[in-house]
């Protein structure tokens, strides 16, 4: 398998997964809009007592803030589903750039490069709460599964574009 292939696959395999995550999130984010809209409770009557109008404010103000937190989930949601897609269409175009020309692999290695910031932006702040947890006493290992999700990919597609791995043209001198 060429090296570039194998940095596609590397790259692009979860960025896929990432912005799957962005999707069912969304989705996830419009089942809490509909449940949190059915909680919301039907107008009071004419002759309303102050028990049933305030019971009435509680439970409208509690679907307010059951939307309010779909609208939150959901906006994380865009957010993880556009991080995924650029994070694809960089491994993509980083496929489409590469030839065994001086040129075209400096191109290669720099939008690469664009792309394996961008994978790799998450994890300092990953690592820090999961530090922050450990010294809390209170362990959150839950946080080192995605530092490994981002970080070993970027390991191994950092190992090929870098190196002599990714292919160097023949150099030819003419007599």
């Amino acid at each position: 398998m060429k090296p570039a292939n194998r940095n596609l696959l590397l790259l692009g395999i979860p960025a896929l997964l990432i912005l799957l995550a962005g999707i069912f999130l969304f989705l996830s984010g419009e089942l809490l809009f509909r449940t949190a809209q059915l909680g919301m409770p039907e107008a009071p009557g004419s002759d309303v007592g102050d028990v049933e109008g305030y019971a009435y404010l509680l439970g409208f103000f509690g679907s307010g803030f059951g939307q309010l937190a779909a609208l939150a989930v959901q906006i994380f949601a865009v957010l993880l589903a556009v991080y995924g897609g650029v994070m694809i269409a960089l491994s993509t175009a980083a496929r489409l750039v590469y030839r065994l020309t001086p040129g075209r692999i400096l191109a290669y290695r720099i939008v690469v490069g664009v792309n394996l910031a961008l994978m790799l932006l998450p994890v300092p702040a990953l690592l820090d709460t999961f530090w922050q947890s450990l010294v809390d006493l209170s362990p959150r290992p839950g946080l080192l599964l995605p530092v490994l999700f981002l970080a070993l990919p970027s390991a191994f597609a950092i190992r090929t574009t870098y190196t002599r791995r990714i292919g160097t043209p023949e150099v030819r001198t003419e007599p």
